[in-house]
């Protein structure tokens, strides 16, 4: 896989950066058979010896959400006030064709931002839409943005700012 060979690329290198991760989203899925929740943990095992010896950073393991408002609510909104959404600051999403997405909870690629076969990634980061973007999301005026309307992770529980469920990354 692509994904395999990046990493065998950044181990033959001996980079740190950029760093990877895999993350595996954890979906509580209670209506699953005990045989189905073996299987799952099986598959999730042998995903991760496949890993093994080469440069990963990390394993994530993560609440389910809702994609960006694509998926029903996999859990009940926790807070019904809106917090500013933090992936504009750090991060961008490239699909495989180049074009670049705001969020990576946009599973559909409603919000493209840029593309990297015109731009850089850096002017992409600076350009005037993830600016905007920023802007919007920081005042809380989320309504008429797809995704970021629908999504979960703006109403989830936050301390100082940060989600709950991230703060041990923050604290490391």
């Amino acid at each position: 896989s692509n994904i395999k060979v990046f990493l065998e690329i950044k181990k033959e290198s001996g980079s740190k950066k950029p760093e990877a991760f895999i993350l595996l989203m954890d979906l509580k899925n209670e209506s699953l058979s005990s045989l189905d929740k073996k299987k799952n943990s099986e598959y999730f095992k042998s995903i991760i010896k496949d890993f093994r010896g080469l440069a990963l950073d990390g394993i994530i393991k993560r609440a389910a959400h809702n994609w960006g408002g694509s998926l029903k609510t996999v859990h009940p909104a926790e807070n019904s006030n809106i917090v500013t959404c933090t992936f504009p600051y750090y991060s961008l999403t490239i699909f495989f064709d180049g074009k670049v997405f705001l969020c990576p909870q946009d599973f559909k690629g409603l919000h493209q931002i840029g593309d990297i076969n015109i731009k850089t990634i850096q002017e992409i980061f600076n350009d005037g839409p993830i600016r905007f973007a920023r802007k919007k999301l920081g005042s809380g005026d989320i309504w008429g943005m797809s995704p970021c309307s629908k999504c979960d992770r703006l109403r989830r529980k936050t301390f100082a700012g940060i989600p709950a469920e991230n703060m041990g990354q923050f604290l490391k």
